[in-house]
């Protein structure tokens, strides 16, 4: 149908008012309208968004946190997992999640325990019975975490061992890969 009809100058009052809404300046009648600066305008704010944008993407991809790593399942056997300890690099702290069903001890408090090589257990504190946790370790229990290659559970009065070492019966004893 285009090629059909004829092509049409348009006239200078229409070149002038498109001019004028596009631009908010005035052309010349007959004069075809500046978009020479216009253009130039647009392409310097195009580049300088893509800079920004590049720019917070680098920032934020800087800043995420690295990934959680699992250091161990924790459970009576490979088939009954209950707890699962994972950890990031540095390692700071450790996330605790239970992925099965902790068992009831009326009372009583599930406490895990780092296991030095050829030092003391270090408590890592009271396990949860549900959800998750994020554990910040203070530096004793980072630097016995660093040295284990076990870490255990023990079931403890409420609130946790009141001597600092394990008193109750050691439920689950599981190998760790070197946390450093």
């Amino acid at each position: 149908m285009s090629r059909r009809l004829p092509p049409i100058e348009p006239s200078p009052q229409v070149w002038t008012a498109v001019s004028r809404r596009l631009f908010g300046a005035d052309v010349a009648p007959g004069a075809a309208p500046r978009v020479g600066r216009w253009r130039t305008w647009q392409l310097a704010a195009a580049a300088g968004l893509v800079a920004v944008a590049l720019i917070v993407g680098l920032i934020v991809r800087q800043t995420a946190p690295p990934p959680l790593q699992t250091l161990a399942v924790l459970g009576t056997d490979r088939a009954h997992p209950v707890w699962r300890l994972e950890r990031r690099l540095p390692l700071t702290a450790l996330n605790i999640e239970v992925v099965g069903t902790v068992p009831q001890a009326a009372g009583k408090s599930y406490e895990l325990w780092a296991l030095p090589r050829g030092g003391a257990p270090v408590s890592l504190g009271l396990l949860p019975a549900a959800g998750r946790t994020e554990r910040t370790l203070s530096e004793p229990q980072r630097v016995a975490l660093l040295a284990a290659d076990k870490v255990a559970v023990s079931v403890e009065p409420a609130g946790g061992s009141p001597t600092g070492s394990p008193t109750g019966p050691i439920v689950i004893v599981t190998n760790v890969p070197a946390a450093g």
